[in-house]
């Protein structure tokens, strides 16, 4: 019963998180359906612009895959999209697109879709997605008897499943997350082309929509300078131009083609984040049939709009209703438009149309934006209904002019304002569960300091000084920096008070710091591929022989861990070597059900691991078994400066962007949520959990070090939300503060396991 009040402070840190969560995400800004504004007359537009409309969506294509450093558009990898924009003949616009954060592909859908800011609380439901509940330009379209074919990513399938009657029933999805593939799922989705662009048929649908995975899963798999990306931007670029020939030669209708990115790549391939490489897309809109006459092409100097512009401005191509919780602004004035259609004209209309459609969102939050927006915004109003109502432009073409340009820059400023209420707050229940989670760290801070003589050793300053990082945005993106510098300055300390010679972990330390980028770049040339392949070979036969030699228990670890590596790695030529490359995740079951425990987690770990982070892992082991020797003795915060720094060795940070989600579903014959988030977390503690294994092997964990990894972990998740609360008007704090949070509360997760398991088996061992 004792034991088990240790899990009291757990029960408060999580109660005051929820309340927490509860008051700082607050509900999104929403009008009733019904509640609409009715324009001054009849608009210009009563029929669509185009008759067939094909929406491509590029996973992962960011701004430099298509414009160079001087944002024009040059990629020898996209002939077809670069000459296109350059030709006089086809009517083609790129810009340059804001992507909000988090960059990731379920809150991007819905913002591309229904022009909203999803909440940051989205990241979780892009594992789980469901049907999308708000008003988008997909479901206007059903409304309207328009026919959607789709085919791709099976996301859209979940959010327009085949009760709501939004997509054909010969749409097919693809399933997004097996992020190894990058080939066979973008050819599931090419291969149903020829039959629905076909020059042979009559066709049946409206509007197509294609989300290409591929290019995105080659960013997971092995990051974003692998010559994949190339070939994979070429295997795209053939495809849009495909499609753009037979709508030109088999369509006698209008067609427009809009190709874009749902969000970029960072630098090691993933997103997530909000550096420029993950938050900005190029948007192509190509218009058909092509044209015999030249063409008067705009300039090349790239106009920059936001994701949610692309509700408004596709609902006004298709002749629809914008999404009636839209904050997108259209950009309908931006584009080269066809010969034949009045440009100045329509720009108003759409103007018009975007303005009467935000009112209604003006009006429900009015007391809390500026009086001077919402004069302007009123005024615009006014001014566009008359010149969209009058019958000539003609006669004050410049003034019109004038008037559009301003009222279209008073709309982004009454777009950045409901962009902002996005952050309104419940100051009742933040307060609360700060108030919970600092009586969860008293009581973490009362339970670590009774464990007698140790509580006056100096390390202790760590725990009243670290934390503090969350107030400096700079400290938070670099956190790994203080971790690696705190490491070293303790193996120091403890040697000169004799509790430990650390010199061998200070070596060890200094070669893990640089590790990383220098395997990356091995294990991706050339010579790393046969190596590893050589090697896969042995993995039966070592793995046996590892377990019934006698030898030198290092040295059996080594072993088994070197021999490891990713099946879908391999090329194909020796795919009859696949029988064996699941021999590892059957000895490390094998393990799990014997008295083994360890080695079977060290197996599943390994075999799960990147080729360079297999080697860094190794040397963590070793680190870890430099502190063995004398982890009773040693202060329990030495030990947990070395569990932290782990885990940055491996590659891991703040950004969601770091996670290796191609580790997650290795050996997965088929998505299994619970499968994928256990081996998920595998991955990204593999650095702590080696170094605990080797820290304490084959012994029972200490009480005090139970208490202070608890006191740590828990007066890290309150400062952090402190801060977070703090900042809350920052100009990062979603890209900065937010996803520390995310990162905190997930390393107190494992934390209050721990503690769950000392509870109830006091002689806990990393067995």
């Amino acid at each position: 019963m004792a034991n088990l009040l240790q899990l009291v402070p757990a029960v408060f840190l999580f109660t005051g998180f929820y309340l927490f969560l509860v008051g700082f995400f607050p509900p999104k800004i929403a009008i009733r359906p019904e509640v609409v504004t009715k324009p001054f007359c009849d608009p210009v537009q009563d029929a669509p612009l185009v008759g067939k409309f094909v929406f491509v969506v590029i996973d992962g294509w960011r701004s430099d895959f298509l414009f160079d450093e001087h944002m024009r558009p040059e990629s020898a990898a996209m002939p077809f999209l670069t000459e296109t924009l350059k030709s006089q003949t086809i009517p083609a616009t790129a810009l340059l697109c804001h992507v909000q954060h988090p960059t990731v592909t379920m809150p991007r859908l819905k913002a591309i879709l229904s022009g909203i800011v999803p909440s940051y609380l989205d990241v979780v439901t892009n594992l789980a997605s469901t049907r999308l509940a708000e008003d988008n330009w997909l479901s206007q379209a059903a409304k309207q008897e328009k026919r959607t074919i789709f085919f791709g990513d099976d996301t859209w399938m979940k959010l327009f499943p085949a009760e709501s009657k939004v997509l054909l029933p010969e749409s097919e999805g693809t399933v997004s997350f097996f992020v190894t593939d990058y080939t066979e799922v973008d050819d599931n989705v090419t291969r149903h082309l020829p039959r629905w662009t076909s020059t042979s048929r009559d066709w049946d649908w409206d509007i197509m929509v294609l989300h290409y995975l591929g290019l995105d899963h080659i960013g997971h798999s092995v990051g974003d300078k692998s010559p994949k990306i190339d070939v994979k931007l070429k295997e795209m670029d053939g495809i849009i131009e495909k499609i753009y020939k037979n709508l030109s030669t088999s369509s006698t209708d209008a067609f427009s083609i809009i190709i874009l990115g749902d969000h970029g790549m960072a630098d090691e391939g993933g997103h997530g984040g909000s550096t420029y490489k993950e938050s900005h897309v190029p948007v192509v809109v190509l218009f058909g049939p092509e044209s015999e006459e030249p063409f008067p092409h705009p300039s090349f100097k790239i106009s920059k709009i936001e994701q949610v512009d692309l509700a408004p401005t596709i609902s006004f191509i298709l002749n629809q209703e914008i999404p009636f919780n839209n904050i997108g602004v259209t950009f309908i004035d931006k584009l080269a438009l066809p010969a034949g259609l009045d440009g100045r004209r329509l720009s108003l209309d759409a103007l018009m149309k975007n303005g009467n459609q935000l009112k209604p969102l003006v009006d429900n939050v009015r007391e809390r934006l500026d009086f001077e927006v919402i004069e302007d915004f009123e005024l615009c109003l006014i001014q566009l209904g008359q010149r969209s109502c009058s019958k000539s432009t003609d006669e004050d073409e410049e003034l019109t002019h004038e008037m559009e340009v301003g009222c279209r820059r008073v709309f982004q400023d009454v777009q950045k304002e409901l962009l902002q209420l996005s952050s309104d707050y419940n100051y009742g229940y933040i307060l609360l569960g700060l108030a919970l989670t600092l009586i969860a760290c008293g009581l973490s801070v009362l339970w670590a300091f009774d464990v007698g003589p140790i509580r006056r050793q100096p390390e202790l300053l760590i725990i009243v000084f670290q934390p503090f990082i969350a107030f400096a945005s700079s400290f938070v993106e670099e956190e790994k920096l203080l971790w690696y510098f705190l490491l070293p300055t303790f193996a120091v300390s403890s040697f000169y008070r004799r509790a430990w010679a650390g010199f061998d972990a200070m070596i060890m330390h200094r070669v893990l710091v640089n590790l990383k980028p220098v395997l990356v770049e091995f294990f991706n040339s050339e010579f790393a591929l046969a190596f590893r392949f050589d090697l896969l070979s042995l993995i039966p036969a070592a793995t046996v022989l590892w377990r019934l030699v006698e030898g030198p228990y290092l040295f059996r670890v080594w072993v088994c861990m070197k021999l490891l590596s990713d099946p879908f790695d391999l090329p194909d030529t020796v795919f009859s070597l696949n029988g064996f490359l699941y021999a590892d995740y059957f000895v490390s079951l094998f393990f799990l059900l014997t008295n083994e425990f360890q080695i079977g987690i060290l197996v599943w770990v390994m075999s799960l691991a990147s080729p360079a982070n297999r080697v860094i892992l190794f040397l963590i082991y070793l680190l870890g078994h430099c502190y063995q020797k004398r982890a009773l003795t040693l202060h329990p915060l030495v030990i947990y400066v070395g569990c932290v720094t782990s885990f940055y060795y491996t590659g891991n940070s703040h950004s969601l962007a770091t996670m290796d989600l191609s580790a997650a579903y290795s050996r997965m014959w088929s998505y299994h949520p619970a499968g994928v988030g256990v081996q998920l977390f595998l991955i990204t503690y593999s650095g702590p959990i080696v170094f605990l294994m080797s820290v304490f092997r084959r012994r029972a964990v200490p009480s005090h070090f139970i208490r202070y990894l608890q006191m740590a972990r828990f007066t890290s998740l309150f400062v952090s939300l402190v801060a977070l609360f703090f900042f809350r008007h920052h100009l990062f704090v979603w890209s900065v503060f937010a996803p520390k949070i995310v990162y905190d509360f997930f390393h107190t997760v494992p934390t209050t396991l721990i503690v769950l398991l000392h509870s109830v088996l006091p002689r806990l061992r990393f067995l």
